[in-house]
Parts: C-alpha cells; sequence; structure tokens
C-alpha cells in the first residue's frame, strides 16, 4: 500500500518500442499507480479542466457571446447594405 505521504506526481517513462507498452502498463499498475500514454495523459487533462473547474464554463459563455455579438453584427451590416 502506498504511503499517504507519497509526493510523487508523475514519472516520465520512454519505451524502447511501442510493443512494450503494455508490459510498462501493467507493472506500474501492479503497484497501484496509474499508467498512461501521452495521449492519454494529455486527454485526461483536458477533460478535467474542462470539466471539473470554471475555464469549461466561461469557455462556453465566452463562445455564446462572441457568437450572439457576431451574429448582431452581422445582421446590422446586411440590414444596412439592403436599404441602401
Amino acid at each position: 500500500m502506498r504511503s499517504p505521504h507519497s509526493a510523487l506526481s508523475y514519472v516520465l517513462v520512454e519505451p524502447k518500442s511501442i510493443e512494450d507498452i503494455p508490459y510498462i502498463k501493467k507493472r506500474v499498475n501492479e503497484f497501484g499507480y496509474l499508467a498512461l500514454t501521452q495521449k492519454e495523459f494529455m486527454k485526461r487533462n483536458i477533460h478535467y479542466y474542462l470539466f471539473n473547474t470554471g475555464f469549461g464554463t466561461n469557455l462556453w459563455i465566452m463562445e455564446f457571446v462572441s457568437f450572439v455579438i457576431g451574429l448582431s453584427i452581422a445582421g446590422q451590416t446586411f440590414y444596412i447594405q439592403a436599404n441602401r
């Protein structure tokens, strides 16, 4: 069992070949840790920040407000051009 005072965040390992990845993941999991590939690590971090922090909500709000403002400016421009 891991010590509750463990300060280990992550360890970077580069396998000699792609075929070694499942073996490395299995061995790391035997020690009670999670082994991820680079893509899995990136996907997990992105998912965390988008759904577990306020960043994702703020991002969606900014996109919605930008869409509404862009739509209103485009509508005004088309309206002015049509009435000339």
